[in-house]
Formats: structure tokens, sequence, C-alpha cells
């Protein structure tokens, strides 16, 4: 008796909620994707190696140094006047070296962080552009990680199953795919600039 009112209660929800589900206008999108593709992407990657290419040859010249200095306070005796000298000449340069690489490093990720909101903003609101354009209601988040057989080869296989298994949407229509509009749409407004 209880499970017939519960059918019945079901099927009434189900009768009732149809036409409002009907109406929903649904897309997908791989946000990931469209980070990774964007012409804009690839220029802030490729800033952003160069000044980290920048700091590791100003890190590599300050290593020089220190050893140089090192060398030179090495080669004389401990108990030699200069010694001292060079000595807390080195400790010195040492403790600054080692305050600007973790400085500079800070700074590094700081940029990293904004430039990673900025391009998240500017994607959201790309794919609100284009949910609206398209009269679309909800874009579901398409996280599908793009992995190769190569990649695969060297997972554990519970790394594997993750994969295979942890994806957020199963199937959807390719026409429901709003990922490379959206690159359109962004590469668009970046070459503008």
């Amino acid at each position: 008796m209880i499970k017939s009112r519960n059918l019945i209660a079901l099927a009434a929800l189900l009768f009732v909620a149809a036409p409002a589900m009907a109406e929903l206008k649904v897309g997908v999108a791989n946000p990931i994707k469209i980070l990774n593709e964007l012409a804009e992407t690839k220029d802030v990657n490729k800033a952003m190696e160069g000044e980290q290419a920048n700091f590791k040859s100003q890190a590599g010249e300050r290593e020089q140094k220190l050893k140089t200095l090192k060398a030179d306070r090495d080669a004389l005796k401990p108990d030699a006047p200069q010694w001292a000298d060079l000595n807390k000449q080195l400790v010195q340069q040492q403790a600054e070296a080692q305050a600007w690489a973790q400085q500079t490093q800070a700074e590094l990720q700081r940029k990293f962080r904004d430039q990673a909101a900025r391009m998240h903003d500017k994607i959201d609101a790309a794919l609100k552009e284009v949910a609206k354009a398209k009269q679309i209601d909800l874009i579901l988040a398409d996280q599908k990680p793009e992995v190769t057989a190569d990649q695969m080869a060297t997972m554990n296989p519970q790394q594997v199953m993750g994969i295979l298994f942890g994806r957020n949407i199963l199937y959807s229509a390719d026409s429901l795919d709003l990922t490379q509009e959206t690159i359109a749409r962004l590469d668009a407004a970046y070459k503008a600039k």
C-alpha cells in the first residue's frame, strides 16, 4: 500500500515537472581545455617561462659569485686577517641570495595565481555570453582528463580507474559542447586588443 502511494506520488511529480524539464536547455564545456588552448594562455605561459628562466639565470650567477667568494676564502688560512672578512661577506651574501630567491619565487607565484584568477574570470564571462546568446540555462563542466595511452601505461591501476571512472559527464552530444565556441570568442577578443 505504501509502495503504491509512493509510486503514485512519483508519477504525479514527474507529470508536473516534465514540462519544466523539457524547457531546460543545457550546454557542456571543458574549462581546462578552454584554458589550455587559448592564445592568451600560450602567451602568458611563454612570458612566465621567460621570467622563470631569468630567475634561474640570476640564481646561477649569484651561486657562481658565492662559489668564487668561498674559494677565495678557502684559499686562505683561517687565521689570516682577510679570511674573517671574506667569511663575513660570504655569510652575508648567502643570506641575501636566499632572501632574494624566496622573495622572487613568492612574486612569481603571486603573478601566476593572479593570472589564473583573471583567466578563470574571462572564461566564466565568455561561457555566460555564449549561454545567453544560445539561450542556454545551464552549463555543465566536462572535466575529463586528456591522457595519452603512454601516460596511462605509467600509472598504477588505481590511477587509471580514477581517470576512467572519475568523469563527471559520461556522454553529451557534440551539439551541446560550447568549448570551441568559447575558445574562438576569447581568442577573437584577445587578438582585438
